[in-house]
């Protein structure tokens, strides 16, 4: 299992200055638009983080489901794992609190297709799902902390998720009937940029982009492109 973090930027900017004749010291370096700094940073954070994080608790919803999902958490038992990784391994442990899952390059296949996981989820089961993950890789993202919930009946999903560059807070309510999010809300925080994204039951979501107390930008995401991508407009 990989015990390291790994950091990816959400948005790396290098600005080389060469010295040619005519040129000095004092001329200003050519500004970014904050809409396409946005952008950048959202289209970062929607591929490397919030896919793979959505992904990964609708398919763990799927397997705990053999876990006695009404179970008191005295009562949880291990679900038989033996086929949850097609490569790799994953253990389970009853702790006092619930279950505890390693995951070592496991290739999970899910109904969102394959997605490689490695690191530690510890999982309270019944018809409130509540999770905690701890240095968990999904696929190339960065490592994972943080908690989620699972609303079985109420088919939402609580995430408050952090990695080395980003972090997201929020609850999708989302029903094996539904072909997108129909509600609430989902905030990506990266630098010093917070993006609130709102659902409303249609392949586009809407979203705006602050920078301190600052709205900067609009955007909107087709939940329907491969990758996940937005397209923003600065104020």
């Amino acid at each position: 299992m990989r015990k390291a973090n790994r950091r990816w930027s959400a948005l790396a900017v290098a600005v080389i200055m060469l010295a040619v004749p005519g040129c000095s010291s004092d001329d200003d370096v050519l500004d970014v638009p904050t809409d396409q700094v946005v952008e950048a940073g959202l289209n970062d954070a929607l591929t490397t983080t919030v896919v793979p994080l959505v992904n990964f608790i609708g398919g763990i919803s799927d397997l705990l489901a053999a876990s006695k999902a009404g179970a008191q958490r005295a009562e949880a038992v291990c679900p038989d794992t033996s086929g949850w990784c097609v490569s790799g391994t994953v253990s389970c442990t009853v702790t006092d609190t619930g279950l505890h899952f390693d995951f070592d390059e496991c290739q999970v296949v899910t109904g969102d297709g394959p997605m490689t996981v490695d690191g530690d989820l510890d999982a309270i089961p019944g018809t409130t799902v509540y999770l905690t993950l701890t240095n968990l890789f999904i696929n190339n993202s960065p490592a994972m902390s943080g908690t989620g919930t699972i609303n079985l009946l109420a088919c939402s999903y609580f995430l408050n998720v952090q990695t080395a560059d980003s972090a997201v807070y929020g609850i999708i309510t989302v029903c094996d009937s539904d072909e997108y999010p129909t509600g609430e809300f989902l905030n990506i925080a990266f630098d010093d940029f917070l993006i609130t994204i709102v659902f409303n039951g249609t392949n586009i979501a809407t979203a705006t982009a602050t920078q301190g107390e600052t709205p900067v930008a609009d955007c909107t995401i087709d939940l329907d492109s491969d990758p996940l991508t937005s397209s923003c407009n600065g104020f």
